[in-house]
């Protein structure tokens, strides 16, 4: 709604409504509604596309000079700096090629020799700004790139031969299609070229190899048509200079855009390539037939990273140019800067059939790359067991370490392959072998919770006694997971159930931890011990009850859980349980008497957390068992106004809560209602008769705090309850005084009212109207005066209200 309100009166926006809920381009369609009438902006919101697409159309048939604004900005993708029309010489156009810009701008019959066509295509520009176009000094763009899309195919499709001539590489690549190719194509998000125009297409493409720009021939999108591959080809194979072309971006190299970059309107990121290395990547055999056989391009040739042609296609999965490649002679051992073979990337990528034809051509099997990462291991993580037992059958290291630590088996007891594992295991892979964490195959089994896997290496003899990182044994990884079932095949095979990690976590307490029941159902019936503490003290119960799993609880009490045992910081379940707010685990806990009273060592009772947090019905249920509402330092009943759960409140001082209890700081529960502004808390308070002038240890009052932090509702209230409006804290300073210095002019306006002293003045001796000047408090100072406040009372260093002022201007201007 604000979005519209920005750029839409009222009277239409009503009128839409209904039509402007779960669009998409939102905010774009918002801009384009600016100065539109209602129907026309219903009809925005209801068709977008089609809408939008019917304004350009208008535009094009409707003013050649806004027209000519929008092709400028496609066709020059950087954007068209405005600067660039002015009357001069050609050095005086920047970042401008000036021959394409005389040449576009003729095709709507402008002369940018004459100031009036200069002036109207300028206003052409300025027109669009804000709705299809943005500014942004004196360049424009184009303000959305779907506007850009869109705009960009329908000039295309009136102004076909400049577009193929002028346009930007990248949109030659993506926004043509030809009509020979394809009958069935949604032509309509493209630009359709006739058999008379292929010419001159192919012909750009050329222009643009000599420029040792390939994208837009060997990234082009019609690429995926076989049709389009054969007249290519064809065109370069007649055209004498092509192959000269050719082998020379072949030798030289160039730099193109990232093929999947598809926004026009963002800075491409380029990289070093070659013709064939594009062509190999993307898979089409017969360019790559091509430029092996015709062109005589260099089959090794690597880009800026290393990658050779073999290596792009075996990366991308393409057999048949891997094949074609290979029988020329490509190198299968050849790696890229990170060391990655042709096989490596294959194995990666699941490509079996092109691993089985590298080995066939002697890869190196244990070739790894900069990390140590061997194709075996490759093949492991992603799960192709075809493609390991290829490898296998080839003498691939089983036991060959990456430089992690982690190896073959490692992973793939990681990822839970159980025929790898299977496989690696017939292959003579150690069970046992750890990795630089210390971590082995059986824990990440174990941890992963792939019980087929973790009964296969126990079938093998796997230690299950042998820790992992952290000292936490196969049981311990198994029952923090919950997994029931490979819990069960562990202590069938005697392990002990009681063993600890470096923390002095049991297996007991993180399944309880994790609050998985039926784990720890099967561990009691194993004989856990149910109050095994880790180091800090917390028992199983304690952090069953502290992450509020009521059925693991329910559980450990029969078992002889000790209900009342606390941790080091003497914080006991009953306590935990509370202070999260589980209210069910706090009614099991007290029905297995534990202690409502028992406090922590730093002196909070649950009864406190649980009014700390708001937990009203948890706070009833304590009330209920004969919770103290009265402890030394913060009460209760302090605690839940600090929080203002009104409702709590209101129960507690229905269970007789001291209402006028302070806290160690002489804070009353009044006091800290006052700074939260609640009027509804703070009228409860008063209502059960709180000490409506009871102060804190540095003298403040409860009106006080509500002046100085400026909550108007609760200064009136306790005003209305006779609280001493001139009663100052220690250093003497008023309610008045605080709420002058905060420019509370509605506080102010209320406490003179009340009869405040306008003249009662700090220990310092400032009064009210200096503080207010110093603050600069125009409307307080004012009020003050019509109140008859001293303009001449000076502080104890004779500073007068005037020289706060003037103090404050005279900051303000030095931090200018």
């Amino acid at each position: 709604m604000h979005m519209l309100h920005k750029y839409l009166p009222d009277d239409i926006i009503d009128n839409i409504k209904q039509v402007t809920e779960n669009v998409d381009y939102f905010p774009l369609l918002c801009k384009l509604s600016k100065n539109k009438t209602s129907e026309e902006v219903k009809k925005l919101f209801t068709a977008p596309l089609i809408s939008i697409k019917q304004s350009i159309n208008n535009i094009i048939y409707e003013n050649k000079q806004q027209f000519c604004a929008l092709v400028l900005c496609i066709v020059f993708d950087d954007g068209f700096d405005t600067d660039g029309l002015k009357l001069g010489s050609v050095s005086e156009r920047k970042n401008m090629d000036t021959d394409k810009l005389e040449n576009i701008v003729k095709e709507f019959d402008i002369n940018l020799s004459k100031q009036k066509h200069r002036n109207s295509l300028k206003a052409g520009f300025s027109t669009l700004n804000g709705t299809y176009l943005k500014l942004r000094g004196t360049e424009y763009r184009m303000i959305h790139d779907k506007i850009y899309k869109m705009a960009a195919v329908i000039c295309g499709q009136h102004l076909t031969e400049c577009f193929i001539k002028y346009a930007p590489a990248i949109f030659i690549r993506d926004n043509f299609i030809f009509e020979s190719v394809t009958k069935t194509h949604e032509n309509d998000n493209l630009i359709v070229l006739s058999k008379d125009e292929e010419e001159d297409y192919f012909e750009r493409l050329l222009c643009d190899l000599t420029k040792h720009v390939i994208i837009s021939t060997f990234n082009n999108y019609q690429l995926i048509h076989q049709t389009f591959r054969d007249i290519l080809i064809s065109f370069l194979k007649r055209k004498n200079d092509a192959k000269t072309v050719l082998m020379k971006l072949d030798t030289e190299g160039c730099k193109t855009i990232k093929y999947d970059n598809l926004k026009y309107q963002c800075d491409p990121y380029y990289y070093y390539t070659t013709p064939l290395i594009e062509s190999a990547a993307t898979g089409y055999f017969d360019i790559v037939e091509f430029l092996i056989v015709n062109v005589k391009c260099d089959v090794n040739k690597t880009d800026e990273t290393g990658n050779s042609p073999i290596h792009k296609a075996s990366e991308r999965g393409h057999k048949t140019v891997a094949k074609l490649l290979l029988e020329n002679n490509a190198d299968v051992s050849q790696c890229n800067i990170y060391k990655e073979s042709p096989l490596y990337v294959a194995c990666k990528g699941g490509y079996k059939d092109i691993v089985e034809l590298l080995l066939q051509n002697n890869a190196d099997v244990n070739l790894c790359e900069n990390y140590g990462i061997s194709p075996l291991h490759a093949a492991c993580e992603g799960g192709y067991k075809d493609i390991v037992e290829l490898l296998l059958q080839s003498n691939a290291d089983v036991s060959q370490y990456d430089s992690f630590g982690c190896f073959p088996l490692y992973v793939a007891c990681e990822g839970g392959y159980k025929d790898i594992v299977e496989l690696l295991l017939q292959s003579n892979a150690n069970v046992s072998q750890c990795n630089s964490f210390g971590c082995y195959p059986l824990y990440v089994s174990c941890k992963g919770g792939y019980k087929d896997t973790v009964g296969l290496l126990l079938q093998n003899n796997a230690d299950d006694s042998q820790c992992g990182i952290l000292c936490m044994s196969p049981l311990h990884v198994a029952c923090e997971g919950g997994y029931k079932v490979i819990v069960e095949l562990l202590l069938q095979d005697n392990d002990d159930v009681n063993q600890c990690n470096r923390y002095g976590q049991s297996p007991l307490y993180v399944a309880c931890k994790g609050g998985h029941k039926d784990t720890v159902e099967l561990l009691l019936q194993n004989n856990a011990d149910v109050n095994q503490c880790n180091e800090d003290g917390d028992s199983p119960l304690y952090v069953a009850c502290k992450g509020g799993h009521k059925d693991t609880v329910e559980l450990l009490l029969p078992n002889n859980a000790d209900v009342n045992q606390c941790a080091i910081n003497g914080k006991s379940p009953l306590y935990v349980a509370c202070k999260g707010g589980h209210k069910d685990t706090v009614e099991l806990l007290l029905q297995n008497s534990a202690d409502v009273n028992q406090c922590a060592i730093i002196g909070e009772s649950p009864l406190y957390v649980a009014c700390k947090g708001g937990y009203k019905d948890t706070v009833e249920l304590l009330l209920q068992n004969n919770a103290d509402c009265e402890k030394d330092g913060q009460s209760p009943l302090y605690v839940a106004c600090a929080g203002v759960h009104t409702d709590t409140v209101k129960l507690l001082l229905q269970n007789n809560a001291d209402v006028s209890q302070c806290s160690k700081s002489e804070l009353s529960a009044l006091y800290v209602g006052c700074t939260r502004g609640h009027k509804g808390l703070v009228e409860l308070l008063l209502q059960n008769k709180a000490n409506v002038n009871q102060c804190n240890q540095y003298g403040q009052s409860p009106l006080y705090v509500a002046c100085q932090v400026g909550h108007k509702d609760t200064v009136e209230l306790l005003l209305q309850n006779n609280a001493d409006v001139n009663q100052c804290a220690i250093i003497g300073e008023s309610p008045l005084y605080v709420a002058c210095a905060g420019g509370h002019k509605d506080i102010v306006e209320l406490l003179l009212q009340n009869n405040a002293d306008v003249s009662k003045c700090n220990e310092d001796g400032q009064s009210p109207l200096v503080v207010a000047c110093g603050g600069a408090h125009k409307d307080t100072v004012e009020l003050l005066l019509q109140n008859k406040a001293d303009v001449l009372q000076c502080d104890k260093k004779g500073e007068s209200p005037l020289h706060a002022a003037c103090s404050f201007v005279s900051n303000f201007i030095h931090i200018l």
